[in-house]
C-alpha cells in the first residue's frame, strides 16, 4: 500500500501530458500569427500593386497627350483676292477705284507632323484654334483693306469655339486583368493658346502646362492673293512644366 503510494507520487505522466497539451497551445499560436501575418502581406501587396499600376496609367495617359502635342502643330487657312472697281463721271471720266477685298477663313489644319496618324485631339482643339486666328483677323481687317479710301471687304471668319475646356476619357491599354478604370483627363485652352492639363485616376492627379514656342497664327504681310488657299506659319507647342502623379491626402 506504502510503496504503490509513493509511486503514484512520483509519477511523471500527468506533467507529461500538460507539457504537450502547452506545446500544442504553443504551435497553434505560432501557427496563427504566421497566418495572419501572410494575409495581412498578401493585402498590402496588392493594394501597393494597385497604386502601382493607377501611378503608371496616369502617366502614361498624360505623356500620350503631350506627347501628341508637342509633335503637332496648327496652322491656319484661308483665301484672300482683292477686285477693282472703276468708277467714272456720266461722260465717261475716270473718277477713282473701288478696291473690293474678299478674306475667307477655311477649316484650319491641326496635326501630327511626319506622320500620317489621325490626331485624338484634333476635333477637340480644332474649332479653338479656328475661333482664336478669326478674333484676331478681325482685328486686322482695316490691313486687310491697306488704307484704300474707296473700298469694301467681305470678311468670313469662324466663330468662336462654345467653351475651350474639355472633358476627355483615356483608356488604358495594356490589356491585362490589372487594367485601371479610364483616365479623366481636363483640357482647358487659354486665349494665348496655352493649353492646361489635369488628370486624374482614383487618387492620383497629375498636371501639365503647354506653351506655344513659335508665334501665333497671324496673316503674311502683304497678305497673298488668289484662289489657292493660303496657310499662316506654323504653331507648335513644348511643354512648360509637369508635375509627376501625386497621391491626394486623405481629408480628416
Amino acid at each position: 500500500m506504502r510503496n504503490a503510494l509513493k509511486r503514484k507520487l512520483k509519477s511523471q505522466r500527468g506533467a507529461s501530458m500538460l507539457l504537450a497539451l502547452m506545446f500544442l497551445l504553443i504551435c497553434m499560436m505560432v501557427t496563427s500569427s504566421i497566418l495572419v501575418a501572410s494575409v495581412s502581406n498578401s493585402a498590402k501587396n496588392h493594394s501597393n500593386m494597385e497604386q502601382h499600376q493607377q501611378y503608371m496609367t496616369i502617366s502614361s495617359a498624360m505623356s500620350a497627350i503631350c506627347d501628341e502635342l508637342n509633335r503637332s502643330a496648327y496652322r491656319g487657312q484661308y483665301t484672300y483676292r482683292v477686285e477693282e472697281e472703276i468708277v467714272n463721271d456720266a461722260e465717261g471720266n475716270y473718277l477713282y477705284t473701288i478696291y473690293h477685298y474678299f478674306f475667307h477663313q477655311q477649316d484650319g489644319s491641326y496635326q501630327i507632323q511626319d506622320t500620317t496618324t489621325e490626331a485624338y485631339l484634333k476635333k477637340i482643339v480644332l474649332p479653338n484654334f479656328d475661333g482664336m486666328f478669326g478674333a484676331e483677323i478681325k482685328r486686322l481687317q482695316e490691313i486687310l483693306k491697306q488704307g484704300k479710301a474707296h473700298s469694301t471687304l467681305e470678311l468670313t471668319v469662324k466663330d468662336p469655339a462654345p467653351k475651350t475646356k474639355y472633358s476627355l476619357t483615356v483608356e488604358p491599354e495594356t490589356k491585362t486583368p490589372l487594367d485601371q478604370p479610364p483616365v479623366e483627363v481636363e483640357l482647358q485652352i487659354t486665349e494665348e493658346y496655352i493649353i492646361e492639363l489635369r488628370a486624374t485616376l482614383g487618387d492620383y492627379r497629375m498636371q501639365a502646362e503647354l506653351t506655344p514656342k513659335t508665334g501665333k497664327p497671324t496673316l503674311k504681310n502683304p497678305t497673298p492673293q488668289g484662289a489657292a488657299i493660303q496657310q499662316t506659319e506654323p504653331l507648335q507647342w513644348e511643354i512648360s512644366w509637369i508635375t509627376p502623379a501625386q497621391k491626394e491626402e486623405a481629408k480628416p
